[in-house]
């Protein structure tokens, strides 16, 4: 349920936790203030509040843990095969599968994924005909201008 509210009011929907106080913190480390009659929207308000009552419930050592860890295992397929492994043995004992991808791969997903348009730059570069390149630019020229007398 999506929900439209005033800024100032969300303290009176989440009694449990300061959410206004930690939106206001978070927004001043971009130098952007909150003010009270700024309109919120709420995506899941339920969800909130089931946040927020973990959130009361927990220590800060446990949600400062909780948040490393979140962004931690997000790297560890970066990371050395002693990390991997830990890894893999945690995902074995909690879904019951193995995951584990051979090394080379890995790279080059990451590879693919992160720069893609220069490897293929690259790869253009060193195994295309020059003159090939520079018909496959004339025919793209001549379809956008085509399709721009067609429109």
């Amino acid at each position: 349920m999506t929900v439209l509210i005033f800024f100032s009011l969300i303290l009176k929907v989440f009694i449990q936790f300061d959410f206004t106080s930690y939106l206001r913190r978070l927004y001043l480390l971009g130098n952007i203030t909150l003010p009270d009659d700024e309109i919120v929207i709420i995506n899941d308000i339920e969800a909130i509040r089931n946040i927020s009552s973990i959130i009361t419930q927990q220590s800060s050592r446990i949600l400062q843990n909780y948040m490393i860890w979140r962004f931690v295992i997000h790297r560890v397929p970066n990371m050395p095969k002693r990390f991997r492994v830990i890894l893999d043995r945690l995902t074995n004992a909690v879904l019951g599968i193995h995951n584990e991808q051979s090394r080379a791969i890995t790279c080059a997903n990451y590879v693919n994924n992160n720069m893609g348009f220069a490897v293929s730059k690259l790869y253009i570069n060193k195994y295309y005909d020059k003159f090939a390149r520079a018909e496959v630019l004339i025919i793209r020229f001549n379809v956008i201008i085509a399709s721009f007398i067609y429109l």
